[in-house]
């Protein structure tokens, strides 16, 4: 894909073109501008360069363990810190899944009925457009 991107001007000038020309006879206007295609092809080359860049820079690298921020003083341990009013605090994580209203047994059925009914319409709006 990224090669029949990066060889779009190419195929558009010497494939695409003349079978336009050839079909509809006489000239074809150019559409796309020369310095729209250059920028093109510079974000493609970008796109290509962009990885191997930074694996490049990134090699021999080490990584640093960091202590975590914890809103307050870390007491050293990472599980334990100071809060802005003095007191001592554990650090915990959590999240709030709320099983039982966002959980997927009770989703399902809605967003399946919800999806279904999206899909019909457009699928009348688009065959009545035709008709």
């Amino acid at each position: 894909m990224i090669v029949l991107c990066l060889t779009f001007p190419i195929i558009s000038k010497y494939l695409v073109v003349p079978f336009l020309a050839g079909m509809f006879g006489g000239e074809v206007p150019i559409i796309i501008s020369t310095g729209n295609t250059q920028i093109m092809i510079l974000m493609m080359t970008m796109i290509l360069i962009l990885p191997f860049a930074i694996r490049f820079l990134a090699f021999g690298k080490r990584t640093r363990v960091v202590s975590s921020y914890m809103a307050g003083i870390n007491e050293g341990d990472n599980k334990n810190f100071i809060d802005s009013m003095g007191g001592d605090k554990k650090m915990y994580l959590s999240n709030w899944y709320m099983q039982e209203y966002f959980g997927e047994n009770i989703l399902f059925k809605p967003s399946t009925a919800i999806a279904a009914t999206t899909i019909l319409i457009i699928m009348s709006i688009a065959i009545g457009g035709v008709l």
